[in-house]
């Protein structure tokens, strides 16, 4: 099971953002159907400043798009 991150924190579904991923490097490659398949499934997090999005040994289940911020790896 996946632990919620620490804080406050509001999942919004994300209905059409096939643009997004299509300027990222990495995803713009995929088939359109593909990047409908992956925006249907996507979810908008936000994070108060501090706030822990995962630990060390948690399941690697997810990836997540930083839209705004920056994210720090210890």
């Amino acid at each position: 099971m996946h632990k919620q991150p620490e804080g406050d924190t509001q999942t919004i579904p994300v209905k059409t953002d096939q643009q997004l991923l299509a300027q990222m490097p990495l995803l713009r490659r995929l088939l359109e159907s593909d990047r409908q398949r992956l925006t249907a499934e996507m979810r908008i997090l936000e994070l108060p400043a501090g706030a822990i999005l995962f630990h060390e040994g948690d399941p690697g289940d997810r990836f997540y798009i930083v839209l705004q911020g920056h994210l720090v790896i210890y």
